[in-house]
């Protein structure tokens, strides 16, 4: 009889240890529990309501649809969240929690001493709840959110006598927490079914301090890139909030899939922040893919918003356009790149429509390699270039090497396609010799090998 209560102890512990070894990863810093399928993300929501995981580590693995997944919030008031939870950088989509009737709703419901959320992107996002209400935490204690990125979501709440305990970011918090580099954009919150404007939610109790709405980090503009419409006569609207220098380890900003955006640099600066030239990869921006199209506008009075920074060993200085992509530039100014081989400012691929704007200030410069490089603006075969406003004056190239095909502007290949008409301005831009940091040699040096129409 001993023996028999001894084994079904065993298995009893046995079946405990496993109930909440649902993921690989042990738990701790060095080896956190992987969230790899929404699965995974749905037991930790499960499991949450008897287990607050302090001092316990989880990591997201990959981007995840939640689209049709039903799914509770993680932790609530009886058993707030108090891990770590890093986003890794993925992105969590389609999230739906509908719960009119509960308070403390959002993917964690409420976090307590000890909890951080980091690194985490939400897109398309829809809660509903009564109170304590938010994209990311109902309510957040004692705690650390950072680095989190909201966008294309709504949030409503359903009792408007709360206080307006809602937000996006944090529907609530309170006692030292920490909330720094959030980000939402493009969203929606109703307040007893009315909808208010997200700069004046929470009334001092949700968001404040620790979110922006607007654009202002690298990782966050990539976020709404990656997330922008796939309707051409609807494009995802980005305003920056504030200036944007790529860290070290940022990466090219990339549009793609068939994506539609106008970026509105309202007066702000975009950069890259390139010391050296990166093997081909070294531009701001790629657009990539027939269907895909960007526009650059600036709306500020000032006009001083800038796209600057890059620079690369090949393809383009600033914006690479790849694919039969579409490029615009309604206002604006691109300024200050460089590159080794191809264009200081864009390399074509597809087709740029110039309405306005500046080009300036942009550089080709190499010496002992035989190539098209232009200060400027270099187009492939059977691109097209349009243009019917705005100014391309100040960019050079320079070259050591007179087997190079050098030119201040633009130059294409084989059977590119340059349309000019109406008011525009291309002069000032020089060729000449390049060293060390030094030009010498300028003479003007505009338009190379293009057929005109």
């Amino acid at each position: 009889m001993k023996a028999r209560i001894i084994l079904i102890i065993s298995l009893l512990c046995a079946f405990a240890g496993t109930a909440w070894a649902q993921w690989d990863g042990n738990g701790t810093s060095a080896s956190p529990y992987l969230i790899k399928t929404t699965g995974d993300l749905v037991t930790l929501a499960t499991n949450s309501k008897t287990n607050t995981y302090y001092q316990e580590f989880f990591r997201l693995e990959n981007d995840l649809d939640m689209n049709g997944v039903e799914i509770g919030t993680i932790g609530n008031l009886s058993s707030a969240f108090r891990g770590t939870f890093d986003g890794n950088g993925h992105a969590i989509r389609n999230l739906t929690i509908n719960k009119p009737d509960d308070n403390y709703v959002g993917l964690f419901g409420d976090t307590y001493t000890g909890c951080t959320i980091k690194n985490l992107i939400l897109d398309g996002a829809n809660i509903t709840g009564n109170s304590y209400v938010a994209v990311l935490a109902g309510q957040t204690y004692n705690c650390t959110i950072e680095n989190c990125f909201v966008v294309n979501s709504s949030v409503a709440c359903i009792d408007a006598s709360s206080g307006h305990y809602v937000g996006i970011i944090s529907g609530n918090y309170w006692s030292n927490c920490t909330l720094s580099g959030n980000y939402y954009y493009n969203c929606s919150v109703t307040i007893g079914g009315s909808t208010t404007n997200t700069t004046d939610i929470g009334t001092g109790k949700g968001d404040r301090d620790g979110a922006v709405n607007g654009i202002g980090t690298w990782p966050f503009l990539q976020a709404v890139l990656t997330a922008a419409s796939t309707d051409a006569d609807n494009p995802t609207v980005i305003t920056l909030a504030a200036d944007i220098t790529a860290e070290a380890s940022d990466t090219y900003l990339e549009l793609k899939g068939g994506r539609h955006v106008i970026l509105d640099l309202n007066g702000h600066t975009l950069d890259r922040h390139m010391t050296a030239a990166q093997e081909g990869k070294g531009y701001v921006i790629q657009v990539f893919g027939s269907t895909t199209s960007l526009t650059i506008r600036d709306n500020s009075t000032a006009q001083t918003g800038t796209v600057t920074g890059g620079w690369s060993r090949y393809g383009a200085g600033c914006i690479y356009v790849v694919n039969n992509a579409t490029l615009r530039l309604e206002s604006g100014t691109i300024s200050g790149n460089r590159v080794t081989q191809n264009g200081g400012a864009i390399a074509l691929y597809g087709n740029f429509y110039m309405t306005g704007g500046t080009i300036t200030g942009n550089a080709a410069n190499i010496g002992n390699l035989s190539s098209v490089y232009c200060g400027a603006l270099y187009f492939s075969d059977s691109s097209h270039f349009y243009m019917c406003g705005g100014s391309i004056t100040g960019n050079y190239c320079g070259t050591t090497d007179s087997g190079a095909a050098g030119i201040g502007c633009y130059a294409g290949m084989g059977h590119s396609h340059v349309h000019l008409s109406g008011s525009y301005d291309i002069s000032g831009n020089q060729q000449g010799t390049y060293d060390n940091g030094t030009w010498s040699n300028l003479t003007p040096s505009d338009i190379l090998n293009h057929e005109r129409i």
